[in-house]
C-alpha cells in the first residue's frame, strides 16, 4: 500500500511539473509559444546550427494596424483577431516549424532546416492565407513580415531577430502587407 500510496504521489509530481512548465513556455491568449520558450528554442535551433551546419529561418510579423482594429472594435475582438492568427499559423506550418507570441501584434516563426528562397516562399503563403481567410470573417486583416536566414544575417541569434526586425520595419515602411528579406552581411 505504501509503494502504491508513494507511486500515486510521483505520477501526480510529475504531472503538475509537466503542467507548470507548459504554462510557463506558453502564452495564455495564443496557446502558442511565449517569448522565454521562444529564446530557449532559439538556442537550440542555433546551437545544431553550430555542430551540423543545418541552416534555419525566421519570420518575424507584425498586425497591421492593430491599433485601429481594437479602436474600433474592441479589445476582446483584438484578442479574437491574435488568437486566430495564431491558429492560421500554427497549421499552415511544418510539424517541425514553431510559432512564438513574440509581442504585443508580434509572431516569431522559426522554420527549421530551412533556406533563405524557402522561409521567403513560406513567408508569403502565410501573408497571403491570413489576408484571404480574414476576409472571409469580414474584418480584413493584413502582416507585414520580415525574413532572415542565419547563414546570411547574423551568426548569433540576436543578431539574427535584429536582422528580421529590420526587415520588418522595411515592410512597414514599403506600404505594409508584404514580405522583406533582411538585407545580406555580405
Amino acid at each position: 500500500m505504501l509503494l502504491l500510496t508513494g507511486g500515486f504521489i510521483i505520477m501526480v509530481c510529475q504531472r503538475l511539473y509537466y503542467d507548470l512548465q507548459l504554462a510557463a513556455d506558453t502564452d495564455e491568449l495564443t496557446q502558442r509559444l511565449n517569448r522565454r520558450a521562444m529564446m530557449r528554442l532559439l538556442e537550440r535551433e542555433h546551437s545544431y546550427y553550430l555542430r551540423k551546419n543545418q541552416s534555419f529561418a525566421i519570420i518575424l510579423l507584425d498586425v497591421d494596424h492593430f491599433k485601429k482594429i481594437n479602436d474600433s472594435y474592441g479589445h476582446d475582438e483584438g484578442d479574437r483577431v491574435l488568437v486566430h492568427l495564431a491558429h492560421i499559423l500554427h497549421t499552415q506550418l511544418r510539424l517541425c516549424d514553431f510559432v512564438s507570441r513574440w509581442g504585443g501584434e508580434e509572431f516569431l516563426v522559426v522554420l527549421s532546416d530551412t533556406a533563405l528562397r524557402d522561409a521567403i516562399n513560406t513567408a508569403e503563403r502565410l501573408r497571403r492565407e491570413i489576408e484571404q481567410t480574414t476576409q472571409a470573417m469580414n474584418m480584413p486583416l493584413t502582416v507585414s513580415m520580415g525574413v532572415a536566414a542565419i547563414t546570411l544575417h547574423g551568426n548569433s541569434v540576436e543578431a539574427l531577430i535584429t536582422a528580421a526586425d529590420h526587415a520588418l520595419y522595411a515592410a512597414k515602411n514599403a506600404g505594409r502587407n508584404q514580405v522583406k528579406v533582411a538585407p545580406s552581411l555580405s
